[in-house]
Formats: C-alpha cells, sequence, structure tokens
C-alpha cells in the first residue's frame, strides 16, 4: 500500500499479478501517475516513476532490490491462487512458499509424463501448458 505522509489516506495498492506487478489506485483525490500519465490501474515495469498525491509529487522508482523477492511473490501469489490453498492465511501461504523451488524450463521441454510417479506439486506461473 502506498500512503502519502501529507494526507491521512491510502493512494494506490502494487499487487502481484500473473508474472508481473500491477498498481491499483485506490481511489486518491489528486491521482496516481506512472511515467507522468495518470492511472487507475498499470502493470508496472522495472524503472517505472510512480508518483502519487499529485504529477510532480512525491514518487519512487518500481525497481525491486532482488529478483530472488520478485521471484518469491510471484510464488506467494500464485500459491494463493490455486483452490486447494485458497482458504489458507497470508502467513500460512508465506510458510509454505518457503518449501517451493522456482524453476524455469525450456520451450518443449518435457517437465514430466503422463502415469510418472511423484512427489510434487507443479504450478505454471507463465507459458502454456
Amino acid at each position: 500500500m502506498i500512503t502519502a505522509a501529507r494526507v491521512s489516506r491510502d493512494h494506490a495498492e502494487i499487487k502481484a499479478e500473473g508474472a508481473g506487478f500491477v498498481l491499483v489506485d485506490v481511489g486518491s483525490s489528486s491521482g496516481t501517475f506512472v511515467n507522468s500519465e495518470k492511472v487507475q490501474r498499470h502493470k508496472l515495469k522495472f524503472n517505472d516513476r510512480v508518483e502519487f498525491g499529485s504529477r510532480g509529487g512525491p514518487y519512487f522508482v518500481f525497481n525491486p532490490t532482488s529478483a530472488e523477492r520478485v521471484d518469491l511473490l510471484r510464488e506467494l501469489s500464485a500459491t494463493a491462487r490455486i483452490s486447494i490453498f485458497s482458504r489458507l492465511n497470508k502467513v500460512d501461504i508465506e510458510e509454505l512458499t518457503k518449501i517451493i523451488s522456482a524453476r524455469t524450463y525450456g520451450a518443449d521441454a518435457a517437465v514430466f509424463f503422463q502415469g510418472d510417479p511423484s512427489d510434487s506439486l507443479y504450478m505454471l506461473l507463465a507459458g502454456l501448458g
């Protein structure tokens, strides 16, 4: 949640969505801006300049500090969307995420075959299944 110290209200929220992040204005009176353009909802890219309160006002540059943190946020978001985990609270999802390992496979890679024994659950975060 992004809150301006000058006023006592929340301006916008950044949410994990799929493999990326979106900025959603939560009803600020002056608006939320990305790269000087007023937005209600915007898919964020690295180094986007996010201003809130007014154009030219307080800002930050969207640039998560590490790839590991971005991966963790994606895994949390993906885990919470799976129906068997949907009733878990945030703390339980975070604990579950500690045992998740993310892997990237190349195009046309066979991850597993029908009938293969498995001791794992696979979550497809991006790509085609």
